[in-house]
């Protein structure tokens, strides 16, 4: 039970603004909405009509991933199913999902493939879980959505900015945002210690941290695409959005 409520007093004072409904009454508002549009989104896809099912790519054992997809689809679509999708076909997930795909790697000449395999599945919504198939599936998100496959993912330029530490990184300086200084070279970066990292992905493999000039140009050494922070102390909290 939640026992605790916000003071929203001077949010409405500011804003001069109220809502129509409260929660009651709009989540069955939104319920029936989405049901709508998902109703004209397979009358506009006569191909797909039957399509509702949505597809949880690199599924491995994201068991509270799959399980929270199961009870959110069911609330559009009582009989939808949420399907695993792994190259692995013993990954835990399939003992999870409604039905279970041992996917393919993804290859920009296999696309069509992958579309009709996702027709003959039902499939209208991806769902990609893995930082390493996002330019995949950004790249074609067009001729998958002509094709009555929604994929929830961002758009190509912003996918690639994130997944290289530099171009994000540039990026920030130049919307005016507080961002760790990055640069290819020590002294791109700042001065010492050091945080070395790859370049490209994501994770923490093969990270240097708080390292002088001599030991951060040897862990260098060791990566395929390095760049070089300045080491900042501190409480780190990562969001995945």
């Amino acid at each position: 039970f939640e026992a605790s409520q916000a003071d929203v007093s001077k949010l409405r004072e500011l804003i001069q603004w109220v809502p129509e409904h409260d929660i009651d009454k709009a989540v069955p508002l939104i319920i029936a909405q989405e049901r709508r549009r998902l109703a004209d989104a397979t009358t506009t896809h006569s191909a797909t009509s039957t399509a509702r099912n949505v597809l949880v790519t690199s599924a491995s054992r994201k068991a509270p991933l799959l399980r929270a997809m199961q009870q959110a689809l069911r609330r559009i679509h009582p009989d939808a199913r949420v399907v695993a999708g792994d190259i692995d076909a013993e990954a835990p997930a399939r003992y999870i999902a409604d039905e279970f795909w041992q996917m393919p790697r993804l290859a920009d000449n296999s696309l069509a493939e992958l579309i009709e395999a996702c027709h003959q599945r039902g499939i209208a919504v991806v769902l990609p879980t893995r930082d390493g198939e996002l330019s995949f599936w950004a790249h074609h998100r067009q001729t998958l959505s002509d094709a009555g496959i929604s994929v929830i993912v961002s758009d190509h330029a912003a996918v690639e900015r994130c997944l290289d530490k530099l171009a994000f990184a540039d990026f920030g300086r130049e919307k005016g945002l507080p961002v760790i200084n990055s640069g290819v070279t020590p002294a791109e970066a700042g001065a010492a210690p050091y945080v070395v990292k790859e370049r490209f992905g994501a994770g923490a493999w093969g990270v240097g941290l708080d390292l002088p000039l001599d030991a951060a140009l040897k862990h260098a050494k060791t990566l395929q695409n390095p760049i070089y922070q300045p080491f900042v102390a501190g409480v780190e909290i990562s969001i995945d959005g």
